[in-house]
């Protein structure tokens, strides 16, 4: 919980602690108050509920980032590298390198490699998910993150 709360102190976005847990652009749900985590009940594309649903509504990429790194105000950042990486058998890997200094209090940091952004295009759907009764009381996944490579770490307190 608090890596979340210290990630969404930093960017305004909830992060997703539990990677193997998939979260996307659509996913309607709620947040767990005691874990941060995000329980999903479904998806507006998936489920077909978005009312009078064109072409426009379709999910859309945002440009690729080299890198993108969050510390909080208790990490400072040394160094950092991300890099493609061939090995033996001819196969890209993907090296994340870094190094950060924490100050007495809990800090956390969370580096993607090679993220794209994707995102929900036209702000007036969500609008008209107003009435739809699975979706009250939810939260709706509006912009979500995918990269091929991410570290996550918090620190203790010192």
């Amino acid at each position: 919980r608090k890596f979340i709360d210290l990630m969404f102190k930093e960017t305004g976005k909830y992060a997703n602690w539990e990677l193997a847990k998939s979260i996307w652009v659509g996913d309607y749900g709620t947040v767990d108050r005691n874990t941060g985590t995000f329980v999903k009940y479904g998806n507006i594309y998936d489920d077909g509920l978005i009312p009078n649903r064109t072409a426009r509504d379709d999910i859309v990429s945002g440009e690729p980032l080299n890198n993108w790194k969050v510390s909080t105000e208790a990490a400072r950042q040394c160094n950092f590298s991300g890099t493609p990486e061939c090995n033996a058998a001819g196969m890209v890997d993907v090296a994340l390198t870094g190094t950060w200094e924490f100050s007495g209090e809990r800090g956390a940091v969370l580096v993607m490699y090679s993220p794209l952004l994707w995102m929900i295009p036209n702000n007036k759907l969500l609008d008209r998910l107003v009435d739809v009764e699975e979706v009250k009381g939810k939260f709706i996944v509006s912009e979500a993150y995918a990269c091929p490579a991410v570290s996550l770490y918090l620190s203790h307190k010192s």
